[in-house]
This record gives structure tokens, sequence and C-alpha cells, in this order.
């Protein structure tokens, strides 16, 4: 008796300990409803997050739905190929804890999708919250940012893409949040936005290793006033990065020798550090977007836009004097002083090219 009471405690043992988590995973989702209900009991270890993966597509009807992803919490949405549409949400998303998006489907054609002019944002990540895309879209119109962190949070590209039509930023980043591209597209080549397609506050901060960020050749790919490290070979079109009194802080060896990097400065001058001698000739990675500007290395070893010269040529128009020949103008810089010609029967009025003065009458530089 005795053998058989305890043979039935250890079956009933065994089998609580052979349970799987099903409380941390919800598949199937086909309704507004039951997505609610999963992240309403969205898992607390970050161990094991709740995985919900979606059925079909989701259309917010109910405005009493909403995406939020508390504080504490930890979710993995898989798209699965669907569209989950929170346009019509009460609130935009809105993540504090912890999100990581994907998609198992062949195609990876799944969006996440936020298209509605009375909110200034699409997704929010705030309150130290964790956004991470690895597949799948992330997409909105009408607002002022696809994607908005801030709060000591932080987002995390992977892989995926983030797109937009009608918006003032793609992503932007401030209130010491944080910004990481190791994969993935943001896409803002269709739409000429009046700023940045990133944008980096002062005390925000972002870690490029790899990823595209397109955009019109007249936009900034990225704008920093905070800080940046760049390392592997991100790709970024249009003007690149533009460093409002920022550096490049270099975090590893460059590898995008195949398609350079823009570099924009408010002031030119020095834009990186950490550039090491075996990284090599920094002008082999970076190109600046002012074509008047080349970069160079300095004597401490970091890379540096510096202004180009040009030899400019004075035409004395037959003077008995000739005076000057020819200067080595720099760019941005004033004219070097000359010594004037002198001609017979003639004042010195100056040199012009069109209807620009170059030079006054006493041989001082007009346009400095």
């Amino acid at each position: 008796m005795i053998k058989r009471i305890l043979s039935v405690i250890l079956c009933v043992l065994l089998t609580l300990t052979l349970l799987p988590t099903a409380a941390h995973a919800a598949s199937g989702i086909s309704r507004w409803n039951e997505l609610d209900q999963a992240l309403s009991r969205a898992s607390q270890d970050p161990d094991n997050p709740t995985e919900i993966k979606l059925s079909k597509n989701l259309d917010s009807n109910d405005r009493r739905s909403n995406l939020l992803i508390k504080s504490g919490r930890y979710v993995i949405l898989d798209l699965n190929g669907h569209d989950l549409d929170c346009s019509d949400c009460q609130n935009a998303p809105k993540i504090e804890g912890c999100l990581i998006i994907t998609d198992s489907s062949e195609g990876q054609k799944g969006r996440l999708i936020y298209n509605r002019s009375n909110h200034n944002r699409g997704v929010l990540c705030t309150n130290s919250g964790s956004l991470t895309l690895n597949a799948g879209t992330i997409t909105g119109s009408n607002v002022s940012e696809v994607i908005r962190v801030d709060g000591e949070s932080s987002f995390t590209m992977n892989g995926g893409e983030v797109t937009g039509n009608n918006v003032e930023k793609y992503i932007l980043i401030y209130d010491r949040g944080s910004f990481t591209m190791n994969g993935g597209t943001v896409d803002g080549s269709g739409y000429e936005i009046p700023s940045d397609i990133v944008s980096i506050g002062e005390d925000a901060r972002c870690v490029l290793t790899g990823g595209s960020i397109l955009c019109p050749e007249g936009n900034r790919a990225i704008g920093v006033e905070g800080s940046i490290s760049v390392s592997g070979a991100p790709e970024l079109a249009g003007r690149g990065i533009y460093l409002n009194n920022s550096l490049i802080t270099i975090a590893g060896a460059l590898t995008n020798s195949d398609r350079l990097i823009p570099v924009e400065m408010y002031q030119p001058g020095v834009f990186t550090d950490g550039w090491s001698e075996d990284m090599g000739n920094p002008a082999d990675y970076f190109k600046s977007v002012n074509d008047c500007y080349s970069v160079e290395r300095n004597g401490a070893g970091e890379a540096y836009l510096k202004a180009k010269s040009y030899v400019v040529t004075l035409d004395n128009q037959g003077a008995t004097t000739p005076g000057t020949a020819s200067v080595e103008a720099t760019y941005d810089s004033p004219m070097p002083a000359i010594t004037p010609p002198t001609k017979t029967g003639y004042a010195f009025d100056g040199y012009f090219t069109g209807n620009w003065r170059i030079y006054n009458a006493n041989g001082t530089g007009a346009m400095n």
C-alpha cells in the first residue's frame, strides 16, 4: 500500500515537471479581443516571454483595443505574414515593457500598421521599454514619426523594414533613448521629408553595424546631436550622417569600402574618435557631402574634413606691371592678398568673375 502511494505521488510530480509553459504561448490569434487577453497575461519572465502568433489580419475596428506592452511584460509577436492594423485603436501602439517583432512566414510580409493623423506619432517606446524588429515591417502614415523612442528606452533593428508616407521623421530618438541598427532597412526613398530620416537627440545615442537607411539625395539619412558609433558596413544614402557638434566613435573595423558613408558637419573639422592606424585611410570609408572638402587624417590620426585648395589665375589684361599672376585659394577662407597690376593710363579697379568682385583695388580679397 505504501509503495502504491509513493508511486502515485511520483507520477504526479513527474507530470507537473513535464507540463509545458502553455501560459506563455498564444498561437492562432485571429481577433483583437484574443490579442488583448494575451497581452494582459503576458509573461513577466524575461527568459520566458509570451509568444503571440497571428493567424489572420487584424483590423482595429474596436477603438477600445490597444497595442500596449506594459512595463515588466515580455512579448514576442509573430506577424506570420499578416497585418496588425492599429490605426483605429483608441491610442497609438505603446511599448513600456519588451516587444520583439518577428515574422515566421516564408515571405515575411507581415506589417504593424499605424495610419492616423490625429495622433502626433506612431509607435512609442517609452519608460525604459525595449522594441526589437527582427522581421516584418513597421509602417505609418500621417504621423510625426513612425517610431519614437524616449525615456531611456531602446529600439533595435536586426532585420525587417521601417517605412512611411507623409511623415516628418521615420525614427526619432531622444531623452536618453537609443537606436541600434544591425540589419534591416529604413526606407525613406519614396518620400521627400523636411528633415532627417533618423534623428538622434543631444542626449540620445545611435549604434550602426549594418543595415540600410535609404532616402532621396537631398535628405540626410541620420542627423546626430548626441552620440553615434559605427562599425561593420552600414549603408547610408542621401547626405548620410549630419554631425551637429558630435563625433563618430569608431567602435570596430569598417568594411563598407564599396559604399562610402557621406559625412556632413555643422563646422567642418575632426569627425571621428577612435580611428586607428590599422584601419587604413578613412577616405576609403567616408566621403564629404560637400565636394569642396576632402576626407583626411590629422596628426593625431583622426579623420577630418579638410577644405580643398584651388589655383586661381588672375588675368591682368595686358598690364604694364603684371602684379600677382595667380593665387592658391582655400574654400571657405579669405582670399590671399595680392600685388595689384598697373597699366599706363588706367586705374586698377579689382578682379572680377562675371559680376562678382573677387579682389578690391588695393589687392585685398573682396569675398572674405
